[in-house]
């Protein structure tokens, strides 16, 4: 898909999700910087695609402080000279609980690097970009940020931020031939995922198999009756920094199984 040479931070870019969109970059040319807080699984991951799939850097990066953000684009900038896209994809999942009973120091640990990091990374490589006068930036919201999922408050709330800062972004820089879009995935079983799911299963008395079947088979959830693959949402990512995708722009593209299809 003509990407070859192009240059990608992908943040936690160590496991799951980030890791798939990685690779998947990777193998088709692109330069990729990974970032993750998590030095032993950046530093596999980072082997894993060299010895395999491409070219790959990591870089020990807390995307809830920004002076590591900043050492990330200029350790990209410093390797690569130029930063083609931007996968915001590190998020964790917060506190298992009901919005109301969340303290102060939980809900800011979720908008931090849920949230406030998409806004500070953007901001620090949109600048690049417009001198380029070319860029993709592609922020990995979440449904539950277009539905919400009782005691993952926080989590909804940012991924809805991030949805809606998408669009912002898009109506700014798409002057600058800067895409700016939005992969809303449903259920994918990722371990961060599994991890909440668990305590979420425990909540309503329910075994682990049986809250993931539940949300899986409900049709009014989920037409298709299985989890989102990373796989999938890594292959839309690499639509979306393709030529292909030139006049897509400020868009939110579900990968949920027709969970949002009502």
């Amino acid at each position: 898909m003509k990407i070859h040479n192009k240059v990608a931070i992908v943040t936690g870019g160590s496991k799951g999700i980030g890791k798939d969109i990685a690779i998947c970059l990777a193998k088709e040319g692109a330069k990729v910087v990974i970032c993750s807080r998590n030095e032993a699984e950046l530093t596999a991951t980072t082997k894993l695609i060299n010895d395999n799939f491409g070219l790959a850097v990591g870089i020990r990066t807390d995307v809830s402080n920004e002076n590591d953000l900043d050492k990330l684009v200029d350790m990209t900038m410093s390797s690569f000279g130029r930063i083609d896209f931007l996968i915001n994809n590190a998020s964790v999942a917060g506190s298992s609980k009901p919005l109301e009973n969340c303290t102060l120091e939980e809900w800011m640990e979720v908008m931090n690097i849920n949230l406030n990091s998409v806004f500070l990374l953007s901001k620090k490589v949109i600048p690049i970009m417009k001198v380029q006068k070319f860029g993709r930036i592609i922020n990995i919201s979440s449904g539950a940020g277009i539905h919400p999922i009782q005691n993952i408050g926080p989590y909804g709330v940012a991924k809805a931020g991030v949805i809606m800062m998408t669009r912002q972004f898009s109506s700014e820089v798409g002057k600058n031939n800067i895409t700016v879009n939005c992969i809303a995935p449903g259920l994918v079983l990722t371990e961060m995922v599994m991890k909440n799911t668990e305590k979420l299963a425990e909540q309503v008395g329910v075994t682990t198999e049986q809250f993931i079947n539940s949300f899986e088979e409900a049709n009014h959830l989920n037409h298709i009756g299985r989890a989102t693959e990373p796989n999938e949402v890594a292959n839309t990512t690499l639509y979306l920094c393709s030529s292909e995708s030139s006049a897509l722009t400020g868009e939110v593209i579900s990968l949920a199984g027709g969970w949002m299809a009502g």
